[in-house]
C-alpha cells in the first residue's frame, strides 16, 4: 500500500514539475514574441519616417527658406496626382520612362517613389525648421477658376508666399538617396513643380540635383 502511494506521489510530483516547466516556457516565449515583433516593426516604421521627416526639413530649408521668408505654408495631404500616369501605366513601362528622364535617380528609388505615392497621405508637425510652417487644409484648393481665392490666402498668411505641397519621398533600399516631387503656388501666373534627388552624405540630407519641371 505504502508503494503504491509512494508511486502516486512519484507521478503527481512529475506532472507538476513538467506542468511547470512547460507553463514558464509559454510565459518566456510569448514575452519574447510580444516584445521583439512590435519593437522591430516599431522600429522600423519610426526609422522609415524619421529619414523622411528629415528630408522634407532640408529641402523646404534649401529651396523655400530665404532671408525675408517668415511663415511657409504647407499643404497637410501630399500630392498624388502624378498617379493617374502610373495607374494607366505598367510598372516597367513607368520605370523605363522615368528614367529617360531622371538618370541619375536609383531604381530602387522609383519604385519606392510609385508605390508610395499611389495614394495620398498626411503630413505630421515634425517638420526641422528655422522658420514657423503652418498646414492647410484642402478647402484651400477648392475655390473658383478665376483664384479669387488668392486675395483671402494672403489676407490669412500675411508672411507667408505660397503654398508648399510635396509628394510622398522615395528611398533607396539603404535611405541614402531620397526621391520626391516639391510644388509651389502663389498665383496662376507663378507656380511650378520639381523632382528632386537628395542624397544622405555623413548623416545629413542634402539636395543633389533638381530636375526641370513645369511652371507658369
Amino acid at each position: 500500500m505504502r508503494m503504491k502511494r509512494n508511486t502516486f506521489n512519484l507521478i503527481i510530483s512529475f506532472a507538476l514539475i513538467v506542468g511547470f516547466a512547460f507553463i514558464t516556457f509559454l510565459f518566456i516565449y510569448r514575452n519574447n514574441q510580444s516584445q521583439s515583433l512590435p519593437i522591430s516593426l516599431s522600429d522600423f516604421s519610426t526609422s522609415e519616417e524619421t529619414e523622411e521627416y528629415a528630408v522634407y526639413s532640408a529641402l523646404l530649408e534649401k529651396l523655400f527658406v530665404k532671408d525675408d521668408v517668415k511663415l511657409l505654408v504647407i499643404r497637410k495631404q501630399t500630392l498624388f496626382s502624378i498617379n493617374n500616369y502610373f495607374i494607366r501605366t505598367a510598372v516597367e513601362e513607368s520605370f523605363s520612362d522615368m528614367k529617360k528622364l531622371f538618370s541619375s535617380v536609383s531604381e530602387d528609388a522609383f519604385r519606392d517613389y510609385r508605390i508610395k505615392n499611389q495614394y495620398p497621405s498626411i503630413l505630421s508637425s515634425k517638420f526641422i525648421l528655422s522658420v514657423k510652417y503652418v498646414f492647410t487644409d484642402e478647402f484651400e484648393f477648392n475655390k473658383d477658376k478665376d483664384a479669387a481665392w488668392i486675395a483671402s490666402f494672403f489676407e490669412k498668411y500675411p508672411d507667408a508666399r505660397g503654398i508648399i505641397q510635396l509628394s510622398k519621398i522615395g528611398f533607396n533600399k539603404d535611405r541614402t538617396e531620397a526621391f520626391v516631387f516639391a510644388e509651389f503656388i502663389c498665383s496662376p501666373l507663378c507656380s511650378g513643380g520639381n523632382n528632386i534627388l537628395l542624397e544622405k552624405n555623413s548623416g545629413v540630407w542634402k539636395v543633389k540635383e533638381k530636375f526641370e519641371g513645369w511652371k507658369s
